[in-house]
């Protein structure tokens, strides 16, 4: 960081649009303000102006808006120049501010400097980069919640039991030798179960945000003729793959995307499973195959419970963290009621492909199937990063519990588990980390 510095970037996207926004931030935005504006600006007023240039000519006019320290997004004197969105308008706009003495900011710098003056803390600046990101209005809700302090505050109860107990327990070895009352095994077992059901909790919730902002992989295969594709169509509400009497229609995948209660879904409809002697349908096949291996939910589309040999031998190729839906389709043939009930470690979904409500049990069972239910409750948009300390810090709580009875051995766990946690909210991060963090995000923000 250059603290002593000014950097300048674009809030908003570069290209032709009706308003271009040109952020200033450090010692130097006020001095800045003066001389682009012409004018004494006053803090938090937004002032009609016009922009001039080093000759007094006249780049653009708009709004200008001075934020003085430490009432601003970054925690120093801000400056945003609210002008008409264009190439060359918005070049010249910088290229002024840049010879008043600023300097172009770095990807995300604003909100690091942000996070390094307090404003923020590492959870909320990471969940802006989420908020931008998000492609669905419950994910937004979610990085929103996030970013007014939820989730910093069900890491900061975690944080302040861990070092509560931690006092305790160093207290029992520095003062083991004086006249105070020692505390039973039993009373640091029950503060550790304490906090390893706060973190379960909290690890399950970061996993259900996980699922917003990235969402997950649903593939459709089975044999030849069973409604894969009409039910990709019909769950896309778009006629994307051909439907035909034909065996082997589908050669390769398709790829469509959707959204279910919120959540996205990349669905995919495979070429049907079957013995083929044309080439180009084996390598269908074959493709088929390496999709299912990397899917999150697969849908096994039959029109009888009968199994297929072909398609028996993928389903016992199938990873054990993937989520089968074995689909009855045609139910409508059978005079049978749409209808879903788990058999065995599978869940089974009677259904016709051209029945809307068919269409609406299925995307259900596909929500429920990830464990999903809790979904709408999320209010921790967290980053792989992030999801990684977390259970980190949760190891070395369960590791706590075998060692109770040896006060140093407990001392070094809970010390390690509450670093982890430290690595979540930035009050233990190293500037290469910092760099990694917002490196990712865009340069006006």
């Amino acid at each position: 960081m250059y603290p002593n510095d000014t950097i300048v970037a674009s809030a908003t996207a570069i290209g032709k649009a009706g308003i271009g926004v040109l952020r200033v931030s450090g010692p130097s935005a006020k001095e800045i303000s003066t001389t682009i504006c012409q004018r004494l600006l006053s803090p938090r007023q937004a002032t009609v102006s016009k922009f001039y240039d080093a000759t007094n000519q006249v780049i653009d006019s708009g709004v200008s808006i001075l934020f003085t320290k430490p009432n601003s997004y970054t925690g120093e004197d801000v400056l945003e120049l609210q002008g008409h969105g264009g190439l060359v308008v918005q070049r010249l706009l910088f290229d002024r501010c840049v010879e008043l003495g600023a300097r172009p900011a770095e990807a995300g710098e604003f909100t690091k400097r942000a996070f390094l003056n307090g404003k923020m803390d590492l959870i909320q600046a990471e969940n802006v980069a989420q908020l931008i990101n998000a492609t669905t209005a419950k994910a937004v809700r979610s990085a929103n919640r996030s970013m007014q302090g939820e989730s910093s505050k069900q890491v900061s109860q975690i944080a302040n039991h861990l070092i509560d107990l931690r006092a305790q327990v160093e207290a029992q070895i520095d003062f083991s030798d004086e006249e105070i009352s020692d505390l039973p095994s039993i009373y640091f077992l029950q503060k550790l179960r304490e906090i390893n059901l706060l973190l379960d909790n909290l690890v399950t919730n970061v996993e259900n945000g996980l699922l917003l902002q990235q969402g997950i992989k649903v593939v459709i295969f089975g044999e030849p003729n069973v409604g894969k594709s009409t039910i990709f169509n019909r769950l896309l509400k778009n006629e994307r793959a051909l439907v035909t009497d034909i065996p082997g229609t589908t050669r390769d995948y398709l790829v469509g995307q959707l959204e279910i209660e919120g959540l996205p879904v990349q669905l995919i409809d495979t070429a049907g499973i079957r013995n083929s002697k044309d080439p180009i349908e084996h390598l269908g096949i074959e493709r088929t195959k390496k999709e299912l291996k990397t899917a999150n939910v697969v849908l096994h589309v039959k029109e009888h419970p009968k199994p297929n040999r072909v398609s028996e031998e993928l389903h016992e190729q199938l990873g054990s963290e993937v989520k089968l839906i074995e689909i009855i389709n045609k139910s409508d043939l059978r005079s049978e009621k749409p209808r879903t009930w788990e058999e065995g470690d599978g869940l089974f979904v009677s259904m016709s492909a051209r029945d809307d409500k068919d269409i609406d049990l299925l995307k259900r069972a596909i929500f429920e199937s990830i464990g999903s239910g809790e979904i709408e409750d999320t209010t921790f948009m967290a980053s792989g990063r992030q999801i990684s300390a977390i259970k980190q810090c949760l190891k070395h709580t369960k590791q706590s519990l075998s060692v109770v009875d040896h006060m140093e051995l407990l001392a070094e766990e809970l010390r390690l588990a509450n670093s982890s946690l430290g690595l979540v909210t930035g009050e233990v991060c190293p500037d290469d980390i910092l760099g990694e963090i917002f490196a990712k995000f865009c340069v006006g923000k």
